[in-house]
Formats: structure tokens, sequence, C-alpha cells
């Protein structure tokens, strides 16, 4: 009966040991279980003020992307109308040019006191004037 009191006394303590052994090693599961739930919430967070910050980034770039095309219409739209002001600008000169050349014409004419005939056949602005002499 001792050999089995010492047996179950000697089984006690080993089976003690390999308790405290799989305690200790509980512990330090629950504690590496522990930080890596840490690590895990700090990473979240981390990738949910990323994801804020992309979709702030995000609608900045669409408002951008906005003001260019608007400023790029306007761009355009200054470009025709310049354009359409040196047509404008070019016949205004142009008239004015045809009105000074007239009056020259006309005021040479009574100088010279000579009548001028149109050629039939020519057109109204770029007809050719010939001068009647009496030679």
């Amino acid at each position: 009966m001792t050999k089995k009191c010492e047996f179950h006394q000697e089984s006690e303590t080993q089976l003690k040991s390999q308790v405290t052994l799989y305690t200790q090693k509980y512990e330090e599961f629950q504690s590496t279980l522990s930080k890596s739930n840490q690590v895990f919430e700090s990473f979240r967070a981390e990738m949910d003020k990323l994801t804020k910050k992309i979709k702030k980034l995000e609608q900045e770039n669409a408002q951008w992307k906005n003001k260019l095309e608007a400023s790029e219409a306007s761009v355009q739209k200054s470009i025709k109308q310049v354009r359409l002001n040196n047509i404008l600008c070019c016949c205004f000169f142009y008239l004015i040019f045809k009105h000074i050349l007239n009056s020259i014409k006309n005021n040479l004419e009574r100088r010279l006191g000579r009548k001028s005939k149109k050629i039939p056949g020519q057109s109204r602005h770029y007809g050719a004037i010939v001068s009647i002499s009496s030679d």
C-alpha cells in the first residue's frame, strides 16, 4: 500500500507540475491573444482613419476636376469670343479703309475735274473706274 501511496503521490506531483505548465502556457496564450487583439484594433482604427482620408481626397479631386473642366470651358468660350472680335474688327477696318479710299477717289476726281465711268459687268465693290479724258 505504501508503494501505491508513493506512486499516487508521485503521479499527483507530476500532474500538478503539468497543470502548472499548462496554466503558464494558457496565460502566455491569453497574453499573446490580448496583444494580437490590441494590434488588430489599432490596425482597424488606422484603416478607418485612412479610409476617411481617402474619401476626403477623392471628393477634393472631384471638385478640382470640376473646376478644371469649368475653367477649360471658360477659356474655350473666351477664345471663340476673341476670334469673333478679331473678325468683326477686320470687317470694321475694311469698311473704314473702303470709305477712305472712296473719299480719296472722289476728292481726286473733283480736283481733276474728270468724270468716271464704271465698266459694265463689274461688281459694285471691285469695279474698275475709267477716267474719260478729252485728249
